[in-house]
């Protein structure tokens, strides 16, 4: 009995996601506390990085996202929310919210997720009044195509600006006013 044997070729069609060329940009945050004088007063508030407001961060739409937070808050869980993202919900950052339980002290947390949009952004802590106290930056997310932009409409620089309030009290006081009367400030 003879057996013949015919080779075949295989053709294979490999398609690749244009998500395996996206950027990875990372980011780490130190979240805590440190003197600041805008009043002629100092007081302590919140800091990332030693910075207050908080830095602002870039990314650009398809990148994957990684920011690594460190929490050297004394006895406070801290949290870090991104305003207007559309995320995973463990990855939105309101404890409590999707099986996140927010930051303890001296614990460390990385958000992980694609950049999705783009636009301009903040992000804000979601825990006790960490926000009030400085725990916010903004966040720019430039579109994937910048090239497609007319030339008439480009500029040279951008520049953010954050609108906020400061008061010298923290935000503590200001939630204790508040109870006492609504009509304190």
């Amino acid at each position: 009995m003879s057996i013949k044997f015919r080779h075949s070729l295989l053709v294979g069609l490999c398609v690749i996601s244009s998500s395996a060329f996206a950027a990875v940009k990372e980011y780490h945050l130190i979240i805590d506390e440190g003197k600041l004088n805008l009043t002629g007063k100092p007081v302590q508030r919140i800091t990332v990085n030693g910075q207050f407001p908080a830095p602002t961060l870039e990314f650009t739409e398809g990148d994957e996202a990684i920011i690594h937070v460190q929490n050297n808050l004394d006895h406070q869980d801290s949290s870090l929310h991104w305003h207007g993202l559309l995320l995973p919900g463990l990855m939105d950052g309101v404890p409590g919210f999707n099986g996140f339980q927010g930051i303890k002290p001296g614990q460390k947390f990385s958000y992980r997720f694609k950049v999705r949009q783009n636009g301009t952004y903040w992000y804000h802590a979601h825990s006790k009044g960490q926000e009030q106290d400085g725990l916010y930056g903004a966040l720019l997310i430039h579109p994937k195509n910048r090239n497609t932009i007319p030339a008439h409409e480009k500029t040279e620089r951008d520049y953010v600006v954050m609108l906020s309030e400061f008061h010298e009290q923290s935000s503590q006081s200001i939630q204790n006013n508040l109870k006492k009367s609504a009509d304190y400030y």
